[in-house]
């Protein structure tokens, strides 16, 4: 329960979250790019994420092959 209100806190006062909901345009995407960086990356922080997120920075997976 916590953690639900101080992800709506977030979503509600920090700039870089908004903008990166706008570059995004929905939450759904906006937390799947999180999930993303976070999984295939070493950003360490959710500011790191976030501008990523804002900066359309591409994550690139290697072949599976």
């Amino acid at each position: 329960m916590l953690a639900l209100l101080v992800d709506q806190i977030q979503q509600l006062a920090c700039p870089l979250f908004r903008a990166a909901l706008q570059t995004c345009k929905r939450k759904y995407h906006l937390w799947r790019q999180i999930r993303s960086c976070h999984d295939f990356s070493a950003a360490g922080f959710m500011a790191a994420v976030l501008g990523a997120i804002i900066d359309n920075v591409k994550v690139y997976l290697p072949d599976k092959s």
